[in-house]
């Protein structure tokens, strides 16, 4: 009888469970620098942070209506500051945004860094 009560009881606790972990995604809006005439953003992060290219890749980016738009996605970094940015290029009108700029650059796992762990 008692497991005829509490295997309900659990199912639902369960479900309830459940549904508050499978919550929606927050949406962060965000202001982006961006500068329309091609090079100009690579040009201010290097002469004014000393930064040097990096890593490129491509990836793309949702926009505030909800399009996913491919980009060309480049990092720099100060070797000396450990300063970094990155940057996305729209490869058609070469609009660049500065995504991400920061400080404290370091690899995770590098053999150069002891003792770092997620």
């Amino acid at each position: 009888m008692l497991a005829r009560v509490l295997a309900p009881l659990l199912g639902l606790f369960l479900m309830i469970a459940a549904q508050t972990v499978k919550a929606d995604p927050t949406v962060m809006g965000l202001m982006l620098r961006c500068e329309s005439k091609p090079g100009d953003m690579f040009k201010m992060v290097q002469e004014k942070y000393g930064e040097i290219p990096f890593s490129s890749s491509t990836g793309i980016i949702q926009d505030v209506q909800g399009r996913w738009l491919q980009a060309n996605i480049y990092m720099f970094i100060n070797p000396t500051t450990f300063s970094y940015s990155i940057i996305a290029v729209d490869p058609v009108s070469e609009t660049q945004c500065m995504l991400l700029a920061g400080k404290e650059f370091k690899p995770i796992g590098s053999p150069f860094i002891d003792g770092d762990k997620l």
